[in-house]
């Protein structure tokens, strides 16, 4: 048995044909409440119904302003980009999976139980087409793996991303039917990943599949290699090889790191630069955010990639920060802002122009709403003060 697209008339709709193992056949199934089970024991009241009209065994919503159709709820529970029904807006080329241009063409049913009014249907592979490419397998089994993997380490992601897929998560264990709500958690979660996949250091749009670019993110971490290459004899040409392997994957992993990083600062300070207080968050119409992650102790020294070793600060302070010309104490409890006076005298002694005024404007005590919500986010007073020493030497 098996859900197909039809497109007879334009718009294109989904029946029902062919028996299901059992022998039971479509017009066993008319007037039964479509339930679809999609294993790992997720069970999806689709709230559509079957109906037997023109010869036709067609899939029809029970209440239009409560759920969806059938494959708009598959695809959001799913995490896949929006699909069509029609041929009139679909796309070619690769890959198949674009936002608005490509449809879920079959729905294979491997069993179906029948009690009460309802038809259980077990969801087997599932086929993807677009204009250039009619049979693509989805590989249906392993895609709700990935998204149930996807919902039980979704800490590791980005506080942004984390709320979004908890919501998911409620939506689809809460048994269906889906409404809209679901679709707009996926298109928010493309949004959210397309405007940090840069500092991921990865490549994403938000009209292709999320899933599996979130799924790599959820790597474990890779450990810096013990063994150096130069500390290798020049000969021993397969382990200078396999240890090159080794630190390629570090050094990628390393900037997988560094992303998961600034973006945690971001978080933290809510896209606010500690100095000045202005909220540079991304946008829809500004993809990149306005402010920066900056390390308090060099990375390239320390390796300190926590967040109370990060300011969140704009572009401006960022630079000013990393020159040494603004400094950031504590004192009595307090984070305080201050225009280094050897920075100063160096600059009045070169007699250029230079907006210092700028930065006498922003000194000061740091008010307290700047800083994270949690205290052990909070800029390390251990580390500022290791820094303000380094620039004294």
């Amino acid at each position: 048995m098996r859900i197909s697209r039809r497109t007879s008339g334009g718009r294109g709709e989904y029946e029902i044909s062919e028996e299901a193992p059992g022998g039971i056949t479509p017009h066993d199934l008319v007037d039964h409440r479509l339930v679809l089970d999609l294993g790992d024991g997720l069970l999806l009241d689709s709230g559509c119904v079957l109906l037997h009209a023109q010869g036709k065994f067609r899939i029809r919503i029970v209440r239009p302003d409560a759920n969806m159709q059938l494959h708009r709820q598959l695809v959001a529970v799913l995490l896949l980009p929006e699909a069509i029904r029609s041929n009139v807006t679909m796309g070619g080329g690769m890959p198949i999976v674009q936002k608005g241009r490509y449809a879920i063409e079959t729905v294979e049913i491997k069993a179906v139980d029948r009690e009460a009014g309802r038809a259980t249907l077990a969801v087997g592979e599932v086929v993807l087409s677009n204009a250039d490419h009619p049979a693509e397998e989805l590989h249906f089994d392993r895609r709700v793996a990935g998204v149930v993997r996807l919902w039980q380490k979704r800490q590791k992601l980005p506080s942004e991303m984390q709320a979004i897929i908890e919501r998911h998560e409620a939506l689809v264990r809460g048994g269906g039917p889906l409404h809209s709500e679901a679709e707009r958690l996926v298109s928010e979660l493309q949004s959210v990943l397309a405007d940090q996949a840069a500092d991921f250091g990865i490549a994403y749009n938000e009209y292709t599949d999320a899933l599996p670019p979130l799924l790599e993110l959820l790597d474990i971490q890779i450990a810096e290699p013990a063994v150096r290459v130069e500390d290798i004899d020049p000969e021993e040409v397969e382990l200078r090889r396999r240890t090159i392997r080794e630190w390629k994957r570090w050094a990628a992993h390393r900037g997988t790191e560094t992303a998961r990083f600034r973006v945690r600062v971001r978080d933290a300070y809510r896209s606010t630069c500690l100095v000045c207080g202005k909220q540079y968050p991304p946008t829809p119409f500004n993809r990149v955010p306005g402010v920066d992650a900056a390390h308090i102790l060099p990375w390239a020294d320390y390796d300190l990639d926590r967040t109370d070793n990060g300011i969140c600060l704009c572009k401006l302070c960022h630079w000013a920060f990393d020159e040494g010309i603004l400094v950031v104490s504590a004192r009595a409890g307090h984070y305080h802002v201050e225009v280094s006076q050897a920075a100063r005298a160096a600059i009045a002694q070169a007699g250029t122009p230079f907006s210092l005024d700028v930065f006498d404007g922003l000194a000061g005590q740091v008010p307290g709403e700047r800083l994270p919500a949690r205290p052990e986010d909070w800029p390390n007073v251990q580390f500022l003060e290791e820094l303000r020493q380094n620039q004294e030497v």
